[in-house]
C-alpha cells in the first residue's frame, strides 16, 4: 500500500510540473498521450483542434531533469491541420547543432520562409496559419541532419516547443 501511495504522489507531482495548456493551444512537445500513433506519425486532438503529425520522434526527457524535446526527422516534419474557421499559428523554438543549417518552412506547399544559415543555439519563431476549409500541411524541412550512431534516425533539429495555437 505505501508503494502505490508513494507512486501515486510522485505521478501526481511529476503531472503538476507541466503547465496545462490552454484549450487554444495544442503542444506537440508534450507528455500526453498521442490519440493514435504509428512509427512515423501521430494525431493529437483538443476541444476541436487536430492534426496529423509526421517527422517528429517520440517525447523524450531525462529523468533528473523537466525539459522536454523531440527530434525533428529529416527529411521533414509535416504538421497537418484539419479544417479551421479562423486563423492560427504555430509556435515553435528548437535548438540546433549543426553548421550551415537552412530551414524552409512550407505552409499548403508553398514556401512562406527561408531562415539561414542558422546559428548554432536556441532558434524561435512563429507560423502564421490561414483559416482553411480544408486542411492545411504546414513542413519544417531543413537541410542538414546528422545520424548518431547506434541511433538510426536521421536528426535534424531538436524542438523544445512546438505548439499550434488558435484564438
Amino acid at each position: 500500500m505505501a508503494i502505490a501511495g508513494s507512486i501515486g504522489f510522485e505521478f501526481r507531482d511529476a503531472r503538476r510540473r507541466e503547465p496545462v495548456p490552454e484549450w487554444t493551444h495544442l503542444p506537440l512537445v508534450t507528455r500526453e498521450r498521442a490519440l493514435a500513433s504509428g512509427d512515423t506519425w501521430e494525431v493529437r486532438a483538443r476541444r476541436g483542434i487536430s492534426v496529423l503529425v509526421q517527422g517528429l520522434s517520440a517525447t523524450e526527457m531525462l529523468l533528473d531533469e523537466r525539459d522536454l524535446w523531440r527530434h525533428a526527422l529529416a527529411p521533414a516534419t509535416v504538421i497537418t491541420v484539419m479544417r479551421r474557421e479562423k486563423a492560427g499559428r504555430i509556435k515553435f523554438v528548437f535548438d540546433n547543432a549543426r553548421h550551415d543549417q537552412v530551414m524552409t518552412i512550407r505552409v499548403g506547399g508553398r514556401e512562406v520562409e527561408r531562415r539561414g544559415p542558422l546559428p548554432e543555439g536556441r532558434v524561435a519563431g512563429e507560423v502564421a496559419l490561414p483559416a482553411a476549409a480544408e486542411e492545411l500541411s504546414v513542413e519544417f524541412a531543413f537541410s542538414r541532419w546528422e545520424q548518431p550512431p547506434p541511433d538510426s534516425r536521421k536528426i535534424t533539429v531538436t524542438f523544445r516547443e512546438l505548439t499550434l495555437i488558435l484564438p
